[in-house]
C-alpha cells in the first residue's frame, strides 16, 4: 500500500498529496473551541493529513487526526487522535467535543491515542 492518501482514502502520489496541501480548505475537517470558567479556551482541531501515520501494515492507513490545544491545561494539551476515514474522523472530534465540553478532564483513555478506523 501507498504512503499518501486522499481524503477518500485513495493512494496519491507526493505531487497531488503537495497540490491538495496547497488547496484551500482541503485539509481542514473540524475545529471547535470550549471555553472554561478560567477563561483558557480549549482548542479541538480535525485535519487530513494526507500521509499514513501507521505504524504497522495492519488495517487501512491512518490520514486524519484530532489535536486538542490547550495553553495551560497540561492534562489535555497535546492530546491526539487518528482516524481512517472523513466519517471516522468527524464523529471523533465530535466526541472529543462533547467530552470536553462535558468537562470530562482528563479526557478518558479510551479516547487520548485511539485510533479509529
Amino acid at each position: 500500500m501507498g504512503l499518501f492518501f486522499d481524503r477518500d482514502g485513495k493512494p496519491i502520489d507526493l505531487r497531488t498529496l503537495a497540490m491538495l496541501n496547497a488547496k484551500p480548505g482541503y485539509r481542514h475537517v473540524a475545529q471547535s473551541v470550549v471555553t472554561y470558567d478560567d477563561g483558557i479556551p480549549i482548542e479541538i482541531t480535525t485535519l487530513w493529513l494526507g500521509i499514513d501515520y501507521r505504524t504497522d501494515d495492519d488495517g487501512l492507513p491512518l490520514i486524519f487526526e484530532s489535536i486538542i490545544v490547550a495553553d495551560g491545561n497540561q492534562a489535555l494539551d497535546g492530546i491526539g487522535v487518528q482516524y481512517s476515514t472523513l466519517a471516522a474522523a468527524i464523529a471523533g472530534h465530535d466526541q472529543i467535543h462533547a467530552t470536553v465540553r462535558d468537562g470530562r478532564i482528563p479526557v478518558p483513555s479510551a479516547i487520548v491515542g485511539q485510533v479509529i478506523r
